[in-house]
C-alpha cells in the first residue's frame, strides 16, 4: 500500500467538514494523504484532488468515473494486511528489548506528544517492558515526559492526563508561554524559515529539564517517511549520528541517546496497529488533522487552517489577532510587499516576501508589471528577475543577489553572467558580511532594484 508520510483514515467528522466545504459526501473509509482523497490507501490514483483558495476547498480533479471496484474497507485492510503488521510488531518487540536489556541501567525517558506516533510507540514500549520482566525478572523504571508548548488544543492536553499512568507522567510547562512569547518579540511570528518555537519550546524545555551530563536514552515516536530530514533516521541515534547527517549541528547532549521503536513504520502501519488493538488516540484526527502538536505552525496546510478555525475557533481568532499585530509592528507591506489580507490567508508562513514567490514563477505578462509596480522599475527591467541561476554554480537566485549583479555590473549585463552571492564574493574578493552590507546601503538609499 502508500508508503507515503500524511496518510490518514478519513472519519466521520472530517467527511461531514468536507461535505459542508465541498457538497460532496465522501465514501466512509476513505483516506487523504495532503490534497489527495484516496477510496482507500491501495488505490494508485486519487478519488478526489483538492486545493484551498480564500478559505474555500476546489475540486481540481475528479476520479470517480475510474472507480468501478469494490472498495476496501479499514476491517478488510486490517484482515489483508494483518501477517506485515506481525512481522513488524516482532520485529520492533525484538529491537527495543534488545536495546534495552544491552542497557538495563540507563536513565529512560518516554517522550510523549499526544499524536498517534507516541500513542502506538508507548504501547509497544509497555507491552515489551512486561515481557521483558514476564521472562528475565527486570524492572525498567522509566518517565513520561510531555513537553507542554501552551499551544497545544484542549484535546491533547485531555488526552495526555486522561490516558497516562498519572506516576510516571513528567509535564514540562514553559516559564512563559507561546503567546506571551510572541507578544514579547514584538509580535514576530515564526515561519518555514525562521522556526525558534521548536527550539525554545520543544528541545530547549527537554535539554534544561534533564542533566545532560546523564545517561539518558529518551524513546520518541518519530518516522522516516514524515520528512526529508528525518529518512536518514535509524533506531538508535546519539550525538555523533546527528553530527554526522545534519553537518556537524547537534541539539543531542553528548551522553543522551534517542530510540525510535517505530522509526520504519508508515502512516498506514501506524493506523493498522491502533485499529487492530483498539487504542485510544487524540480526537483530533476525528477532525482530520494530520498530527497533533503544536495547533498554530507554519508547516500546517492551509486545509488544516480551515480545520482550525472550524474546530478550534477561539484559538484561530487569538492567532489572527497576533498575525493583525504583527503586519503593523514587523513592517510586513515595507519588507515584503504582502497586502494584509495574503498574510491572514498564510503568507505568514513562507518566511519569504511577495517579490520571492513572483520571480520563481512562469513570467506571465500579469506578473512582469506586478513586479514592475512592487520594485517601481520598468516592465522591461522586472522581465529580468524571473528564474535566473548562478552562471558558476546553477543556484536558483533570490531578488537581492539579482540586484546585487544589476547594480554593481549594470543594468544592461549578459544575463549569461549572472552570479549568486558566494560566488560574487569570490570573483570580486568580497567578504558575505561587505555583500550585505552594500545590499543595506543600497537600499537605505533608495535604490529600486532591492
Amino acid at each position: 500500500y502508500k508508503t507515503g508520510g500524511n496518510m490518514k483514515p478519513i472519519f466521520e467528522p472530517e467527511r461531514q467538514f468536507f461535505y459542508k466545504k465541498t457538497g460532496i459526501l465522501l465514501p466512509t473509509d476513505c483516506w487523504r494523504d495532503g490534497t489527495k482523497i484516496y477510496l482507500d490507501c491501495t488505490c494508485d490514483k486519487p478519488l478526489y484532488k483538492f486545493k484551498v483558495q480564500n478559505k474555500n476547498i476546489i475540486i481540481s480533479k475528479d476520479n470517480t468515473k475510474l472507480f468501478k471496484d469494490k472498495q476496501k474497507k479499514l476491517i478488510e485492510l486490517q484482515e489483508l494486511y494483518n501477517e506485515r503488521i506481525n512481522i513488524l510488531v516482532k520485529r520492533t518487540f525484538y529491537r527495543l528489548a534488545k536495546f534495552i536489556l544491552k542497557h538495563p541501567n540507563k536513565l529512560y525517558v518516554f517522550s510523549h506528544s499526544g499524536g498517534k506516533d507516541s500513542t502506538v510507540a508507548y504501547d509497544i514500549w509497555v507491552k515489551t517492558l512486561k515481557k521483558i520482566y514476564d521472562k528475565y525478572n527486570i524492572t525498567i523504571d522509566y518517565i513520561i515526559n510531555f513537553a507542554n508548548t501552551s499551544n497545544e488544543t484542549a484535546d491533547t492536553y485531555k488526552y495526555i492526563k486522561n490516558e497516562l499512568p498519572k506516576d510516571k507522567l513528567k509535564i514540562l510547562n514553559p516559564k512563559e508561554g507561546f503567546y506571551q512569547w510572541i507578544k514579547r518579540e514584538n509580535y514576530y511570528t515564526p515561519s518555514c524559515l525562521v522556526r525558534n518555537c521548536c527550539r525554545t519550546y520543544k528541545e530547549g524545555q527537554i535539554n534544561k529539564a534533564y542533566d545532560n551530563n546523564l545517561e539518558y536514552v529518551m524513546c520518541i515516536g518519530v518516522r522516516q517517511v514524515e520528512s526529508v530530514k528525518r529518512s536518514k533516521y535509524q533506531f538508535a541515534m546519539d550525538d555523533t549520528f546527528y553530527r554526522k547527517i545534519f553537518n556537524g549541528k547537534s541539539n543531542m547532549p553528548k551522553k543522551w541517546v534517542n530510540i525510535a521503536p517505530i522509526v520504519d513504520w508508515t502512516d498506514m502501519d501506524v493506523w493498522l496497529y491502533i485499529k487492530k488493538n483498539n487504542l485510544k488516540y487524540n480526537p483530533q484526527y476525528e477532525f482530520g488533522f494530520n498530527r497533533c502538536g503544536c495547533l498554530i505552525c507554519p508547516y500546517q496546510s492551509d486545509y488544516i487552517d480551515l480545520l482550525i478555525e472550524e474546530y478550534y475557533p477561539n484559538q484561530w481568532k487569538r492567532w489572527i489577532d497576533i498575525l493583525t499585530k504583527s503586519y503593523t509592528s514587523t513592517f510586513v507591506y515595507e519588507s515584503f510587499k504582502w497586502t494584509l489580507e495574503e498574510w491572514l490567508n498564510g503568507k505568514w508562513k513562507l518566511g519569504t516576501g511577495k517579490e520571492h514567490e513572483l520571480i520563481h514563477k512562469k513570467p506571465t505578462p500579469e506578473r512582469i508589471k506586478e513586479l514592475a509596480t512592487i520594485k517601481g522599475i520598468s516592465e522591461e527591467m522586472a522581465a529580468k528577475y524571473f528564474n535566473k541561476r548562478c552562471s558558476y554554480c546553477d543556484k536558483k537566485l533570490n531578488s537581492a543577489e539579482l540586484a546585487m549583479n544589476f547594480k554593481m555590473i549594470g543594468r544592461e549585463m549578459d544575463l549569461n553572467k549572472l552570479l549568486c552571492r558566494k560566488c560574487f564574493c569570490n570573483k570580486f574578493n568580497m567578504s558575505s558580511k561587505e555583500y550585505t552590507q552594500k545590499i543595506i546601503e543600497f537600499r537605505n538609499s533608495g535604490c529600486n532594484l532591492f
